[in-house]
C-alpha cells in the first residue's frame, strides 16, 4: 500500500503516536486502512470517499490538499476506491521533498 519515504514516515508515526511496533505490511487490511487514513489526516491529506449514482452506484475519492484532487473514474467498491486513494497519496508523498 505504501512505499518509499511515505512508508517510512507512516511506520515511524505508527510506532511513536500509536505505540504500535507493527509495519504497514504486518497490519491486517482493515487496520492498515484505518491507521493510514488517520495518519494522512494528521499530515494534512484529508480525504473522503463519496458515492455517485449513474446506472448504479460508484465510489469516488477526493484528497483535500492545497489543490484538491479527485479520482478520474468511479470504483465498484469502497475498498477499491480507498486502495486507489492511498496509492495516489503514496505517489504524491514520495515525490515531495520530505524531511
Amino acid at each position: 500500500m505504501l512505499t518509499g519515504k511515505a512508508k517510512g514516515l507512516f511506520e515511524k508515526w505508527l510506532n511513536v503516536e500509536e505505540l504500535r511496533s507493527d509495519t504497514v505490511d504486518s497490519l491486517k487490511k482493515h487496520e492498515a486502512f484505518y491507521f493510514i487514513i488517520k495518519w494522512l489526516d494528521e499530515i494534512g491529506f484529508v480525504s473522503q470517499i463519496t458515492t455517485t449514482y449513474y446506472d448504479g452506484y460508484f465510489f469516488q475519492w477526493l484528497i483535500n490538499i492545497t489543490h484538491p484532487i479527485r479520482s478520474e473514474y468511479g470504483f465498484e467498491t469502497r475498498e477499491e476506491a480507498l486502495t486507489d486513494l492511498i496509492k495516489n497519496c503514496d505517489e504524491i508523498l514520495n515525490r515531495k521533498q520530505l524531511v
